[in-house]
């Protein structure tokens, strides 16, 4: 049968589709540190959403939504620690650049991402990696909210009265 073969396919490009997402996300906090970096945010603010947890406090979300054991728990750690210490510093050595920069940055948090996610689907199951995937992609949904200029259609300013 087709369907068969099909699985695989489906499941690729849902991996395929979080990982462009995710590098969507990367890629705004990039440009807000440049924003911080660049004194356009007042003395003691910070660029990120409110709502995005620190590292530790995404790790134990993580742990609970995907019912972590014992053994898997430190691995994920590790992977996910290497991958934001990789991503930052990435954003660090390229911040502030042109546009043909931000696209080598963007190709090169989308690799850091599909590294990630291969190494977590060596130690996930499918059912565990399926979450992780929906998590990505609500973590998407909470950026685009939380990005200036989405009241209007397509992100852009709302329309004028």
């Amino acid at each position: 049968m087709r369907t068969k073969h099909l699985m695989p396919t489906m499941v690729t490009l849902a991996t395929l589709f979080a990982v462009v997402a995710l590098a969507a996300a990367m890629t705004l906090l990039a440009a807000c540190s440049t924003h911080r970096e660049q004194g356009r945010l007042g003395p003691g603010q910070d660029a990120r959403p409110e709502k995005q947890p620190d590292p530790e406090a995404r790790f134990l979300e993580l742990r609970q939504r995907l019912s972590l054991t014992d053994e898997q728990a430190p691995k994920v750690r590790e992977i996910l620690d290497a991958e934001r210490t990789a991503r930052d510093a990435l954003m660090e050595s390229m911040g502030g650049k042109g546009r043909e920069e931000s696209t080598e940055l963007r190709t090169k948090t989308e690799d850091l991402e599909w590294k990630s996610l291969t190494g977590l689907s060596k130690v996930l199951t499918r059912e565990q990696m399926d979450t992780y995937l929906k998590y990505l992609d609500e973590e998407k949904t909470k950026m685009r909210e939380n990005s200036p200029g989405t009241p209007g259609k397509r992100g852009g300013p709302p329309p004028r009265r």
